[in-house]
């Protein structure tokens, strides 16, 4: 008698998930991004940090962070989008959030963020986070 099992793309339960960190670099400086969603029953939403690599404060609007929420595992069909939010005063992190979606559904997290080079913003994508289901 033999056993077998599959596995594929699953989507956890209310709580968080989070995507692999990223990495890009600018003129400027080195940075660290990730995106994650957070489920609770009948309620989803997503947001997008970035950091500036090695730790080291980033001066005011030099790195900036928008939380897009997408549906069921896609980086094309996006719920909503939260605004895209800059360092205003000298920090180490920012995080922005997207909009809070009601109902159940199954998430994932998919952000944007910028990075000054001197002259503009690069802007960069995370990877997607994992699915979770509200």
């Amino acid at each position: 008698m033999g056993f077998s099992a599959g596995y594929g793309a699953t989507a956890a339960f209310a709580g968080t998930a989070y995507s692999a960190y990223g990495y890009f670099t600018t003129a400027y400086s080195g940075w660290k991004t990730q995106a994650y969603v957070v489920t609770s029953t009948g309620s989803a939403t997503a947001a997008t940090t970035i950091q500036r690599t090695p730790s080291a404060s980033a001066p005011a609007g030099y790195m900036g962070a928008r939380g897009r929420l997408f549906i069921n595992g896609s980086t094309t069909n996006m719920s909503c989008e939260g605004t895209t939010h800059y360092n205003g005063s000298a920090a180490t992190l920012l995080t922005a959030g997207s909009c809070i979606h009601s109902g159940g559904g199954t998430w994932n997290s998919y952000g944007v963020t910028y990075g000054w080079t001197g002259t503009a913003y690069s802007a960069n994508y995370t990877f997607s986070s994992p699915n979770q289901t509200s």
